[in-house]
């Protein structure tokens, strides 16, 4: 019974599996007191400025400490990480989508608007392309409400917008992510599928260099 959480972590693949240690990793050098949350945070004076260049992976490992939200941001990511590398020719064409992914997320919040933990909007990008990659997938909400994968960005940003709502009367509701994250997560996945789907018919050029 002790084995099951590493053979059940053996069996995720090994993009995926890296990720997932990393993030647990991360947390619980957190929980640990050996970094805090300033420590990890994605700032491009932090990176750029006075040479920390950790940052770049521990802002996409970072999920805040173990609490509820964490462990659904950490559920949704093997859930749908791993669906997505399946879906990948190789395992290179996979770690170079996150690079990408991470990469267009870490110029956004350096010349937009500031993220700070950028694996939170990752998280929610994958899952934007997650649902339009398995668009009839069947997927259930606490058990009770059944829906295809296709709706199930519309599904947490509803969530997000109930869970905003609560908070404002005082009400603490499990919620992933802020309204805002949700949308610049999933502009960023309608933007990259694009340059996957759309762009190569009309140019002849993967500009992602990730085929799926």
């Amino acid at each position: 019974m002790e084995h099951m959480p590493i053979q059940w972590l053996m069996e995720v693949p090994v993009v995926t599996r890296c990720y997932t240690i990393g993030i647990v990793g991360v947390s619980l050098l957190e929980s640990a007191g050996y970094v805090t949350e300033r420590d990890l945070v994605y700032t491009f004076e932090d990176v750029f400025v006075r040479g920390q260049v950790w940052r770049l992976l521990t802002s996409i490992l970072y999920f805040g400490p173990f609490t509820w939200d964490s462990i659904l941001g950490l559920y949704m990511t093997v859930r749908y990480s791993q669906n997505l590398e399946q879906s990948f020719y190789q395992t290179r064409h996979y770690i170079w989508c996150l690079a990408f992914l991470s990469t267009g997320l870490i110029i956004f919040s350096t010349l937009v608007h500031p993220l700070y933990k950028i694996g939170t909007y990752l998280v929610d990008t994958l899952l934007y392309i997650y649902s339009r990659r398995n668009p009839t997938q069947a997927l259930q909400l606490m058990g009770l409400y059944r829906f295809d994968s296709l709706y199930l960005p519309q599904v947490f940003f509803c969530l997000a917008v109930l869970g905003s709502q609560s908070q404002s009367m005082g009400i603490r509701l499990m919620q992933s992510s802020s309204i805002v994250e949700l949308i610049i997560g999933y502009l960023w996945g309608h933007v990259y599928l694009f340059l996957v789907d759309v762009w190569p018919k009309l140019h002849g050029s993967d500009p992602t260099g990730a085929r799926m």
